[in-house]
């Protein structure tokens, strides 16, 4: 994965890196509070 996105990175212009960037940290972020919603919802059913 790593060597993709420096591949990416290499031959993509400043605004497209930018682009690149901002959307992976936005997806990461998205995917942390998806694995917290379903953590929490997890423990609920435990819970019940």
């Amino acid at each position: 994965m790593y060597t993709y996105i420096r591949t990416i990175m290499s031959h993509a212009s400043r605004a497209q890196q930018k682009f690149f960037t901002e959307n992976h940290i936005q997806e990461q972020m998205e995917r942390r509070e998806r694995k917290k919603r379903e953590q929490r919802a997890a423990e609920e059913e435990v819970k019940k």
